[in-house]
């Protein structure tokens, strides 16, 4: 059930998303016809499921797939502006993930005011090398610009939170389960052994990450300081997408390829006991903080044992209890 249509990169003239109608959007969430509104795609059995859900105002997660607050096309069509616009206008709760810095801008953050308590607001954010992150993400804001835009909206009042995802590992897989069998060693002392004694290191992501983004997390008015949630998602990189990392970091593609021991289906992925001890350091980093850890998905395994270490198991992005408009996820509704 989409409004608009899919990604529109195969058209050579115009490589853009399609752009969402906005008074389709309006006419969804405003007036929840009985009838399919015509601009929607999909079957009337769908839209009746859909409406379902809309009436128990299940929050709706923007940015999903296609990030929605691109400066280019926002440019053009102000649509992700007039959503947001429509979003308080209903005083519906949504789930904002994006990797612009456009989301904090005067006429974005005026647009959200007064529907802010019904509003997540995640940034994507994988290295804390603005250098890195641009070669990684080309034509995507800095990190150094994202970090500015969240410190804003920190600052104003939204709940927000990052997700360090993809999470790159620092070591080649079993580097930190051998030297933990060898030292006791867990948590932020594991890693930090690791870096002194490993010297094939991938530059990617790294403890200054998480540091930043927690000491930005402490701006945060006394409302809603504690609430800002920090979530991990461990890379799984597809065997196409070797190429391009190593490109972007000026490798040989074996060199990153020696990193990962486990190949499934079309990706590499790291050991499970490996990335609990990722998820470990950042989570104790997050205790000190006093910020809520959480897990992104990664594969059903680690998304499943690091369960323990979420701020909240029975919601990934620690929104229900904590954004006052998330009442339910999604199976409270079916």
């Amino acid at each position: 059930m989409i409004v608009g249509g899919w990604n529109n990169s195969k058209n050579i003239k115009h490589p853009f998303p399609r752009v969402a109608n906005p008074e389709c959007l309006r006419e969804m969430l405003l007036e929840l016809p009985i009838q399919k509104p015509n601009c929607v795609y999909g079957s009337g059995k769908k839209w009746k499921q859909l409406r379902s859900l809309l009436v128990q105002r299940l929050p709706l997660r923007i940015g999903a797939v296609t990030d929605c607050f691109q400066r280019y096309m926002e440019s053009k069509t102000h649509t992700g502006l007039k959503l947001l616009e429509i979003l308080t206008e209903a005083k519906y709760p949504a789930q904002i993930v994006t990797k612009s810095d456009i989301i904090a801008d005067y006429e974005y953050v005026k647009a959200m005011r007064e529907n802010q308590e019904n509003l997540l607001i995640q940034f994507s954010i994988t290295s804390s090398n603005d250098a890195i992150s641009k070669s990684l993400e080309r034509r995507a804001p800095s990190t150094s610009k994202r970090l500015t835009a969240l410190n804003h909206l920190v600052q104003e009042g939204f709940f927000t939170a990052v997700r360090i995802n993809p999470l790159f590992p620092m070591f080649p897989d079993q580097t930190l389960t051998k030297l933990k069998d060898n030292t006791s060693l867990r948590g932020i002392a594991l890693l930090r052994k690791a870096a002194e004694e490993c010297k094939n290191v991938l530059p990617i992501f790294n403890l200054d990450l998480p540091k930043i983004i927690l000491e930005i997390f402490e701006n945060a008015p006394a409302e809603t300081k504690g609430k800002h949630t920090l979530i991990a998602g461990f890379v799984r990189l597809p065997f196409g997408s070797v190429r391009l990392v190593s490109q972007a970091l000026g490798w040989e593609l074996n060199k990153l390829k020696s990193f990962f021991r486990i190949k499934k289906d079309n990706c590499y992925y790291y050991s499970p006991a490996e990335v609990r001890l990722y998820y470990e350091a950042i989570n104790e980093m997050c205790r000190e903080a006093r910020a809520p850890f959480s897990v992104c998905y990664d594969s059903d395994e680690n998304y499943e044992t690091s369960r323990d270490l979420w701020a909240n198991p029975k919601d990934c992005c620690n929104a229900v209890g904590v954004v006052r408009g998330f009442k339910k996820v999604f199976k409270d509704c079916c």
